[in-house]
């Protein structure tokens, strides 16, 4: 199981090169959300990236942080120069939620149209699990996005059926182990690794306990309050 770092620079693979030089992680970028360090890590290409995939930037349209206007037109023009770059890229999911299944698969066969392979994103599990379960030839991974919006046990439910059927299985903006091994899920991605870190915490899955812990690695957060 794979767990995308989706805030991670150049300087953190550095830094990580340089304190724990064996250790090598997977890495999610997103579209347009930071070009610049994007482009540094592919003209770079550290080392200890053992994969690295490409999210269309979707989310930071839902969220209204995006600084640029996108659209699948614009993300398949920066596919036809950089996707081989990508380990894998997604597809472009702009409406995200159970209304979302209409956009994600016209642009699912909008790219496909145009030569790419994104993987696709389901929005609705009770359209789209079949319809990809029908199609797990085409399709041997799929990913599933606006998991906060769903239910986890509904989330379960339709990943055990996917890989049933052979599709492995991505969950957008998952890092919480306790919720990951509930389920088959081949890989997630997740900022938070990279964010507890301003606040001087770590969060790890102890096995022995069963339960996820935190640990503090520095006496205050950055608010200047005590970690506990």
């Amino acid at each position: 199981m794979r767990i995308y770092q989706s805030s991670i620079t150049l300087d953190t693979l550095n830094l990580l090169r340089k304190y724990i030089p064996e250790a090598s992680i997977h890495i999610l970028r997103s579209y347009l959300v930071d070009g610049p360090g994007t482009f540094k890590l592919l003209s770079f290409k550290p080392q200890n990236i053992k994969s690295m995939a490409l999210d269309s930037g979707t989310w930071s349209i839902n969220q209204n942080t995006h600084k640029h206007h996108i659209n699948a037109e614009i993300y398949s023009t920066f596919l036809s120069d950089c996707s081989k770059m990508f380990s894998f890229y997604f597809g472009f999911d702009p409406v995200h939620g159970d209304d979302g299944t209409e956009d994600s698969i016209e642009n699912q066969l909008y790219l496909e149209k145009k030569k790419f392979n994104p993987i696709p994103v389901i929005q609705n599990l009770n359209i789209e699990v079949d319809y990809y379960c029908a199609n797990s030839s085409k399709y041997p991974l799929v990913a599933i996005g606006a998991t906060r919006k769903k239910k986890h046990k509904d989330l379960v439910v339709a990943t055990e059926k996917l890989h049933k059927h052979g599709i492995k299985v991505h969950w957008f903006g998952v890092g919480s182990f306790a919720k990951i091994l509930d389920a088959p899920v081949w890989s997630s991605d997740c900022s938070s690794f990279a964010q507890w870190l301003k606040s001087g915490r770590l969060i790890f899955y102890d096995q022995i306990k069963n339960k996820e812990v935190a640990l503090a690695t520095r006496e205050y957060n950055k608010n200047g309050n005590p970690n506990k």
